[in-house]
């Protein structure tokens, strides 16, 4: 008897900390669909700070959600589907939900497992994804349409130079024909710088310490002329270590956005440029 309570001992605590443990919210229904079992896990994603127990599924995910769940049972197979679930404080978090039906192979279905997991991140990167590929669109094209525009321009220069050379001009008139070179050069310029910014380069991703980057990036500002008498600063958390990024790309990014900042300035008596970095959660509300 002691051995078997022992047994039953070590059992239960493994399957508490396997439940505790795993990562994603996980709630075990029956099947009136009532809560019987909550992890820590669920009752933070779905922010609730009291136990679920007995509470029933379409009171903390929706009506929607709890169709879902009985026909999960009713079919006896298991689903998976995602929703944008309204929490409790307020924000909108995207979940993708697993429901599994607990099954007897003499009877009906004992209960249903619910498993809960954020998907923020992955929708982040989704968006992220589908711009980057908007952008990478729009940059083949203009550099279609620029080249489209630079092949008949040097022809145009080169017809104006055969002219000159082959054709007796007046002095007075020659002026032109410089405005005409010169233009084409100068549009032939425009093109070219047009085309190396329009250009999507891929990120080459390394470890950036944000703090130095930024640095950096303040040392630049401070030397050019807009930063003349602007108090520039960098504060950082202590949390805020190195990220994976382009450090180039993310250089560019922070110098463009203090230039633009030290413009917007111009002629205020008291000038400051901070840059500030801290760590949020990726749906943490904005405060």
């Amino acid at each position: 008897g002691g051995n078997l309570a022992r047994r039953l001992t070590l059992a239960r605590l493994l399957h508490h900390e396997v439940l505790e443990g795993i990562g994603e919210g996980v709630l075990v229904l029956g099947l009136d669909r009532q809560v019987l079992y909550s992890n820590q896990e669920a009752r933070e994603l779905l922010k609730w700070e009291d136990r679920l127990e007995r509470r029933p599924l379409a009171n903390l995910l929706g009506e929607a959600v709890d169709a879902q769940a009985a026909q999960a049972l009713a079919e006896r197979v298991p689903r998976r589907w995602e929703i944008t679930h309204h929490r409790r404080d307020g924000l909108l978090v995207p979940f993708a939900l697993r429901a599994l039906p607990v099954l007897d192979p003499e009877g009906p279905p004992r209960g249903l497992i619910l498993v809960l997991d954020d998907i923020t991140a992955e929708k982040k990167m989704e968006e992220f994804n589908k711009h980057r590929e908007r952008l990478e669109t729009m940059s083949r094209l203009s550099a279609t349409i620029a080249h489209e525009i630079r092949n008949p321009l040097a022809s145009i220069r080169g017809a104006v130079q055969e002219i000159a050379r082959s054709v007796p001009i007046a002095e007075n008139k020659k002026i032109l024909i410089e405005i005409v070179l010169s233009e084409s050069d100068r549009l032939d310029q425009i093109i070219t710088d047009f085309l190396r910014y329009a250009r999507v380069r891929a990120p080459k991703l390394l470890e950036v310490d944000m703090r130095q980057l930024l640095q950096d990036v303040r040392l630049l500002l401070a030397a050019r002329p807009e930063g003349e008498g602007v108090e520039i600063g960098v504060q950082a958390q202590d949390k805020v270590g190195s990220i994976r990024a382009d450090p180039e790309q993310l250089r560019q990014v922070f110098l463009n956005l203090g230039l633009n900042a030290l413009q917007a300035m111009e002629g205020r008596p008291q000038r400051r440029l901070t840059y500030q970095v801290q760590g949020v959660r990726l749906h943490q509300a904005p405060g």
